[in-house]
């Protein structure tokens, strides 16, 4: 049987909404930050369950929710009728499939079909918004599709109370009435579409327009690494130039930035050694014992949340992604003159690499990581 799809109309969805009905408004524009913020605050935060969440949008075919666990918490073993996707914020969440394991952390998007059994793991505390669209049609089949929308947003509005998601298929079903009402208002809710998406437009372009390209040829990355060990006076600290490949930055009021370098690129400029000596120490450190950089060859932060330190100073918390491993890690801005510069500490172990060297002298495995970044006018 043929299927035709139904129109939308924004602000219809609010008159589907017996309370709250500002989360159907036809543009929604909202700080993720700050609502995390409340949600620490929950009672349900300081619960044993460990985990709040809040309803961001709620239209009748769409929701958007926040959800914030605590590390070691769980949501239980749970389907949606609807499409979902998992938008990885902070920390590191592990989905638990039938038949496999995937790890999620931040920056990173799952996507999942209709009815896939899934339960989700916090591995470390972790803010992820979780997506649930429902198929909006005319045809024979439209009730059971109403029916299980119905079921999935319960499911979600009892997250908290239940100590986990319920399995959905396992609820009633709502009223022959109470469907027919909601279809009623399904079939009107496309009618304006172009003004919501003239709308959804003009504000990514307000939020684009603060994001800048990193001037790669006047910005710099150096790497320093120490020596330890019973000779370490014997032996020599180097000092790594990092050309950055690619980059961007946002300086609206969320600063973001993201950073790429080609791992292969990296030259030792150890003052006062041989060339000999850097030629050697260059080999050893894209070698597969280090860097292994013709396997492993991007380098990658992305931050995921900053903070204010001050004037013209901040905190970024983000992602370090080397040697193939993605670990968080915290970075220290400052602005200048035009120029962002700073630092961040990294161990080499905690990316899988062992710190070379040989008896009594070898490199230390804390490394100091400075920067000094200029954006493209």
């Amino acid at each position: 049987m043929a299927t035709n799809l139904t129109t939308c109309h924004p602000g219809e969805g609010i008159e589907a909404l017996n309370r709250l009905p500002g989360l159907a408004e036809p543009l929604l524009q909202i700080d993720l930050e700050r609502e995390l913020q409340q949600l620490r605050r929950e009672d349900s935060w300081q619960r044993e369950t460990g985990r709040s969440s809040k309803t961001l949008a709620k239209y009748p075919d769409f929701r958007i929710v926040l959800i914030l666990m605590k590390s070691g918490t769980r949501m239980r073993q749970h389907r949606a009728e609807g499409r979902i996707s998992i938008q990885q914020l902070k920390g590191r969440v592990c989905i638990h499939l039938t038949d496999r394991k995937v790890d999620v952390s931040a920056g990173h998007l799952l996507v999942l079909d209709c009815g896939v059994l899934h339960d989700v793991e916090a591995l470390e505390e972790s803010a992820l918004l979780l997506t649930i669209s429902w198929r909006r049609e005319k045809s024979a089949s439209e009730s059971f599709s109403s029916t299980q929308r119905l079921l999935d947003e319960e499911a979600v509005s009892r997250m908290d109370d239940e100590g986990g998601a319920p399995d959905v298929a396992s609820r009633p079903e709502p009223s022959v009435l109470e469907l027919k009402r909601k279809l009623g208002l399904e079939r009107r809710a496309m009618r304006r579409s172009v003004f919501l998406a003239a709308m959804s437009f003009m504000c990514v372009l307000s939020v684009s327009a603060q994001q800048h390209n990193i001037d790669t040829q006047k910005s710099t990355l150096t790497i320093h690494v120490g020596k330890t060990g019973v000779f370490s006076g014997l032996g020599h600290e180097h000092e790594v130039h990092a050309p950055i490949h690619s980059g961007t930055a946002d300086t609206g009021s969320h600063p973001a930035v993201e950073i790429h370098v080609d791992a292969r690129a990296l030259r030792v400029i150890d003052k006062g050694e041989s060339e000999k000596d850097r030629a050697e120490v260059q080999k050893t450190m894209l070698g597969p014992e280090v860097l292994d950089s013709e396997q492993h060859q991007e380098i990658v932060f992305k931050s995921t949340g900053a903070e204010p330190a001050g004037q013209g100073r901040w905190t970024l918390h983000g992602n370090l992604t080397l040697h193939g491993q993605t670990r968080p890690v915290t970075v220290h801005v400052a602005l200048k003159d035009g120029r962002y510069t700073g630092e961040t500490i990294v161990k080499q172990t905690d990316f899988g690499i062992k710190p070379p060297g040989k008896a009594g002298v070898r490199a230390k495995d804390e490394v100091l990581i400075e920067f000094d970044v200029r954006l493209a006018s």
